[in-house]
């Protein structure tokens, strides 16, 4: 027997673990998710979102320097994603995190990110 044969005999260690493996679809799901944020201003506008419980469409695209319209496409695209919620109050329309996941996945990422530094 090899030792590259050898290597893979850990059969018994492993079975353990196999229920705690993420199924194909779940792991998409998750993939698509985190797509989510491969957008530097979708980003910023989650960043934002942390800072206050809601942001009104027109103060956001004036804290991010963002036309109204371009930061409309970015929250609707969030917003289908289930990242972001909104609550319209007469003409004005407001947006926040969808949930404290959002908060917590953001957070994390930006503090491994500035570790990494």
């Amino acid at each position: 027997m090899s030792a590259s044969e050898r290597a893979f005999l850990h059969g018994e260690a492993v079975r353990p673990l196999l229920p705690g493996l993420l199924a194909a679809e779940p792991a998409r799901d998750a993939a698509e998710w985190f797509a989510t944020l491969a957008d530097p201003t979708r980003v910023r506008i989650l960043q934002a979102l942390t800072l206050a419980p809601e942001w009104c469409v027109g103060d956001l695209a004036l804290a991010l320097g963002l036309s109204v319209s371009a930061l409309s496409h970015q929250l609707a695209f969030l917003l289908e994603r289930a990242v972001v919620r909104r609550r319209r109050s007469g003409r004005l329309v407001f947006y926040a995190l969808a949930d404290e996941h959002v908060r917590h996945v953001l957070r994390d990422a930006l503090a491994h990110l500035a570790e990494a530094r």
